[in-house]
């Protein structure tokens, strides 16, 4: 592969490329060669726990995290022309990589499960989301149309062969997804390809996959703890949830005096 990555960090690596699929940003004038990678600024403790270590097993370079104001996010840049380039024959473009983007040979090849799942964690922890709705038929316990029990999982792309690659890689972890092709009214914007995985595949994504994100992470938790999840909260908020500070059923206004009815634990979502 090349003699910055051993074969012990290859699930590193594949990471390291989910991530950058998601955040990442090549650029090669000439005179500036660079790997921009960065998120929000809620991100930083993802990104100084979580991306920078993976770039130092890989690479043996430890970035130095920043804010950058001018783009409100939290990430890094590193100049090494070499590792630039080695990210470039990868498969990754120079410039605006949206529309062109491909997952990497070396993981759409692979029979290896972990390294399909590192890749997959890096694009969910960097451009995908995890979110919970209510259930609104009657039919559905009260608890389910009054709380966000039912987990989704989304991966939002523009690129049709990136979206068709990420379905490959689910199938071969035999996750179920959903795909949604969403076309704007405004002529000036892309076409989006939408991978919706739900209920029980969201379970099992967790159990193969994961996520190294601690922003994405905490909501997972708090529904395997309470059963659903509020939806618009921060992540210090859901903090004080997962500590038993807050109770996360005043995220709805005024406690509900609710019982977790018999078809709502969160590992029965369905």
């Amino acid at each position: 592969m090349s003699h910055f990555v051993n074969i012990g960090a290859m699930e590193n690596l594949a990471e390291i490329c989910g991530i950058h699929a998601g955040d990442g940003y090549l650029r090669n004038s000439g005179s500036r060669v660079e790997l921009d990678i960065s998120g929000s600024l809620e991100e930083e403790a993802y990104y100084i726990k979580r991306v920078i270590p993976l770039f130092f097993s890989c690479f043996g370079v430890k970035p130095k995290g920043r804010v950058f104001p001018s783009r409100n996010t939290y990430g890094f840049v590193i100049r090494d022309s070499g590792i630039v380039s080695f990210i470039h024959e990868l498969g990754f473009p120079y410039g605006r990589k949206a529309s062109k983007l491909r997952a990497p040979k070396f993981v759409l090849e692979s029979n290896d499960m972990g390294i399909i799942s590192a890749f997959l964690r890096g694009v969910l922890d960097t451009d995908g989301c995890i979110s919970f709705d209510k259930r609104y038929s009657e039919s559905y316990s009260t608890f389910k149309r009054t709380y966000h029990t039912y987990p989704r999982l989304k991966l939002t792309t523009i690129s049709k062969d990136f979206c068709n690659d990420l379905k490959t890689l689910l199938k071969r972890l035999e996750i179920r997804e959903w795909t949604q092709t969403y076309v704007p009214k405004a002529k000036n914007e892309s076409t989006k390809y939408i991978i919706w995985i739900r209920g029980k595949e969201v379970k099992k994504w967790m159990e193969l996959i994961g996520s190294g994100n601690p922003i994405k992470m905490s909501r997972f938790e708090i529904w395997k703890k309470c059963g659903f999840c509020p939806p618009k909260t921060t992540y210090k908020y859901r903090l004080k949830i997962l500590n038993n500070i807050k109770d996360p059923r005043l995220a709805y206004g005024p406690v509900a005096q609710l019982d977790r009815a018999p078809d709502s634990p969160a590992m029965q979502a369905g």
